[in-house]
This record gives C-alpha cells, structure tokens and sequence, in this order.
C-alpha cells in the first residue's frame, strides 16, 4: 500500500493518483518532461503514442491519445531548435501474434524561426516485418506543422483488406537550441 502524503505547501494541491511510490518508481505517467538545471535551452519529453489501422483507414498518425487525427495531441517541437528523436514502433495484428512489424528510428528534426520543421537526417533499423500474405505495412517519420508550431509523430500504413493492426510507439524527443 503507498504511502499518502498530500500538502500544498507553495500553493500546490495534489491528487490522489500515486505518480511516484515509495521506491522512487514514476507511475501512471503519460508523458514525461525534463529540463535540466544547466541548460535552459534544452528539454527531454517521453511520449508513447497510439494508433489503430484497419481496411478502411489504413493510414494514420501515431497520437497521444490514440484516436484524434493530426493535432495538437501529437509531440510538441519548437521553432528555430535542433530535435533529436529515438522511437520505436512496434505494429501488431490484432487477431495473431505471428504478424508484427517493429522497427526502431533516431532522427534529426531542425526548425526554422516560423515554425517549420524539417527532417534532417533518418536512420531506421526494421527488427521485424511480417505481416500477413501480400500485405505491406510501414512507418515513416512525420514533422508537420500546425499554424506556426512544429510537432512530430509517425505515419502508420497497413495496405490491407482484412487486418486490424494496433500500433504502439515511444518516443523520446530532445530539443536544443
């Protein structure tokens, strides 16, 4: 059972979600943000994202609430910055555990003054990729702006007549200016 102690000392109130127990262990955390003390200039955010693909939409955005389609519910960026960004994404059709897709990214993303983002340099690594019969699924690296803010996600694809395919991905994302 976790320990409950709750103040608003600094004018802070807390819930009653246990976020961090009493090992230091960070729970029911959906994204993390990190800045550090020395760096002003420079933030880590850790995101998992979600998305489902089926015959009649076959090709989606990974977002962080699985469902809404491009928006500001996906990564954030920031204008004129260097953005490094690790992720994996994993693709599982939802009736079989044999066909899966996993594949892992480091990526460069570079942003202008105004905002637009600009995919620099791509290194993928395909763990596996096996999908059903002449199926073909993959994931491409997505920057895109919405008006003058940059975000990033991935583009799921599963050319298919009959597969559902849930995707998962994890995102680390470390933006530099």
């Amino acid at each position: 059972m976790p320990t409950k102690n709750f103040s608003s000392i600094g004018g802070f109130a807390v819930g009653s979600t246990e976020v961090v127990n009493t090992s230091y262990e960070l729970k029911n955390i959906s994204a993390i943000h990190m800045v550090s003390d020395n760096f002003a200039d420079a933030t880590h955010d850790k995101y998992l994202v979600k998305r489902v693909t089926d015959a009649a939409n076959n090709t989606l955005q990974l977002t962080l609430d699985g469902t809404t389609a491009l928006a500001t519910n996906s990564p954030a960026l920031a204008a004129d910055r260097v953005s490094f960004i690790k992720a994996r994404v994993f693709g599982q059709e939802t009736t079989s555990n044999q066909y899966v897709y996993a594949t892992t990214f480091d990526i460069v993303v570079t942003t202008a003054n105004d905002g637009t983002p600009t995919t620099s340099a791509v290194y993928e690594n395909i763990i596996r990729n096996h999908p059903p019969g002449q199926e073909v699924w993959n994931v491409t690296p997505d920057a895109f702006q919405i008006g003058n803010d940059p975000y990033f996600t991935f583009e799921v694809k599963s050319v298919t007549t009959n597969s559902t395919v849930k995707w998962i991905g994890v995102l680390d994302i470390t933006v530099v200016s």
